[in-house]
């Protein structure tokens, strides 16, 4: 039987901003424990005598969930670590490791082979002393297929009982999220033993605020902030010199930073003395984060009228976008189009309703495409029903076919389908 287990980072977050005094920290603490979180994770110690007092009032005040604490690769911290955790009820000690080249070179500064020694032993180190002990292969979905496997059987040989692998920079999507971990239990058959974990940075600005001073220049960015009515949101957008954004990148590999916003920018402010000048964007914007997200965009340019004149119909205002030189759009008698955006290149001899149509779309006659987005060279058979369907470029639906969606839910067709 598969169990899924949730472990808790907020505590480990640490960008400007965000700040959790003592008394705080134990009181989220107790209420992640209420919830039935399976582990509270911490920061490591870097304040002996503070962050040592800290894990051991919330090892105290926490019933049920497990504590999670990182080590350093050297065994005084192991020591020092454990000491401060043993009283809680669930202890956990974790390992972290960088896997990518990237990272070993610039976090650690040693060779591949001096890593994956360093790592045995100091999870060996750990084992001796506590049950629970996680190896978090840092940045794993960058780093190469051979030494990642290495470096998970050195890891799990040496004791750990938990494997974590981190996709630090945030780009994978799902579906190919699912794929490397598929990759590693093939590649790594140990893993089928212990338990997997699957950890995920994400910079995303949906919703983000930008706080800024009397003059214009950033003082903060507050991210994730649900649905909000301030003129503060921030795009995301940023323009920098070559050479300085170089630099920036530069600092932030050897730093371990992976967050744009909070540590590239923010800290950057704050360390290097850095201006961040904002410029207040008018006009329409839509956030798109996800399938729903652009579903919903799509859906709202051809339903909300005014947000259609704001973006097509303005004589001082343009969308940019590529052209293609295709023949018009052929329409048959049979077609019927309503409340529609139809581009070049289409042959359209079914019913259309409400839904935005690329070039090269065949809709044959018989058919209804309702609520929904159709890509580039999508071939639509006879008599064949779509209502609030994706479909991506290349795809072929058959005569007859029934795909129903519905607007909170609509259904994804990939690129190059036959249906």
């Amino acid at each position: 039987m598969k169990q899924i287990k949730i472990s808790d980072a907020t505590m480990k977050q640490t960008f400007e901003g965000f700040n959790l005094s003592f008394k705080e920290k134990i009181e989220l603490s107790k209420l992640l424990d209420r919830l039935g979180v399976d582990f509270i994770e911490l920061d490591e110690i870097k304040n002996d005598r503070i962050d040592s007092l800290q894990i051991k009032s919330i090892a105290t005040a926490v019933a049920e969930s497990g504590i999670a604490v990182p080590v350093a690769l050297n065994q005084e911290s192991v020591e020092k670590t454990w000491n401060a955790l043993r009283c809680a009820k669930h202890p956990r000690l974790q390992v972290f490791a960088p896997a990518s080249a990237v990272q070993i070179e610039y976090l650690f500064h040693k060779k591949p082979d001096t890593l994956l020694a360093a790592v045995e032993s100091t999870v060996k180190a750990c084992r001796a002393l506590c049950p629970d002990v996680e190896f978090i292969a840092g940045d794993a979905t960058r780093s190469e297929s051979a030494f990642l496997t290495q470096l998970i059987n050195t890891a799990i040989d040496a004791g750990a009982t938990t494997v974590t692998l981190c996709d630090t920079a945030g780009t994978m999507l799902p579906e190919e999220l699912a794929a490397f971990v598929k990759e590693q239990l093939a590649a790594a058959p140990k893993l089928a033993d212990i338990t997997l974990g699957i950890g995920r940075a994400t910079d995303s600005a949906d919703n983000s605020i930008v706080e800024t001073d009397e003059f214009g220049f950033i003082t903060g960015i507050a991210k994730n902030v649900g649905k909000t009515d301030s003129d503060s949101v921030n795009l995301n957008i940023y323009v920098a010199t070559r050479e300085h954004l170089i630099s920036m990148i530069n600092d932030a590999m050897m730093r371990g930073y992976s967050s744009f916003s909070h540590e590239m920018l923010l800290r950057g402010r704050t360390e290097h003395k850095d201006k961040i000048g904002t410029y207040r964007f008018a006009e329409t914007f839509i956030g798109v984060s996800s399938l729903i997200d652009y579903y919903n965009a799509g859906m709202a340019i051809v339903e909300d009228k005014d947000l259609y004149f704001s973006l097509f119909e303005r004589s001082n205002f343009s969308v940019m976008t590529k052209v293609t030189n295709s023949a018009p759009t052929r329409y048959t008698k049979t077609a019927s189009v309503h409340n529609s955006l139809i581009a070049d290149g289409c042959y359209i001899a079914g019913n259309v309703e409400n839904s935005i149509i690329f070039p090269g779309v065949h809709i044959a006659s018989g058919s209804s495409v309702k609520n929904s987005i159709i890509f580039s060279d999508t071939y639509i058979g006879c008599n064949t029903c779509l209502s609030s369907v994706i479909t991506d470029k290349n795809v072929m639906i058959g005569e007859n076919v029934s795909l129903l969606g519905i607007p909170t839910l609509p259904i994804m067709v990939e690129e190059g389908r036959k249906l």
